[in-house]
């Protein structure tokens, strides 16, 4: 997540369950922190921002709160952001941290399970903010990555399976990632 303007400011990755999102953010967090060990990172999921933010309300901490995401951030990831539907105020806090981020060159990475235009109940300005650089998903894997996928699970698992097999699995296991480690699972046990 290094300075670079063709991506913008924010970086928005959706896709399905299992696909990978959390994976991806926890690799770029550890890039940051490998490279940069002196980043100030905040990774949070949605539900946790907004739980924060009700426990600053209610404890009359918002200073600190606010302070933490505008003061004491230098990279922000947000999972699970499709959590916040409907959750306005969190939406205009959220909002509120993003565009300072921006304003100051700072970064975020945001996830979700939809794409912005299909996010309900989610205010427009919030939803602009977000998408205010790269928009993308992670599409679920063909047959051939599924094939490397499952052959390299095995591999983890400690299970020899002829191609046959494997051929088998990538073509009948058609779901999340985690479908096929629990296919294998089952195999092995």
């Amino acid at each position: 997540v290094a300075k670079d303007d063709t991506i913008g400011p924010c970086l928005y990755i959706n896709s399905s369950t299992g696909l990978g999102k959390s994976h991806l953010t926890h690799a770029v967090a550890h890039q940051v922190f490998a490279h940069s060990p002196m980043t100030r990172l905040h990774y949070v999921t949605a539900k946790q921002f907004a739980a924060e933010m009700v426990r600053g309300i209610k404890t009359n901490t918002m200073d600190n709160f606010k302070s933490k995401y505008l003061e004491h951030c230098d990279i922000l990831l947000v999972e699970d952001v499709h959590s916040l539907t409907g959750k306005k105020k969190t939406q205009e806090e959220l909002n509120e941290v993003l565009a300072a981020l921006i304003k100051s060159g700072k970064r975020a990475i945001i996830t979700s399970k939809s794409a912005p235009r299909d996010l309900v109940g989610i205010d427009n300005e919030f939803r602009s903010r977000m998408t205010s650089g790269l928009v993308t998903s992670i599409q679920a894997p063909d047959v051939a990555t599924r094939i490397r996928i499952v052959e390299k699970k095995a591999v983890q698992q400690q299970l020899s399976l002829d191609e046959e097999l494997v051929s088998y699995l990538a073509n009948h296991i058609r779901g999340d990632v985690r479908q096929i480690e629990s296919a294998l699972l089952a195999i092995r046990a």
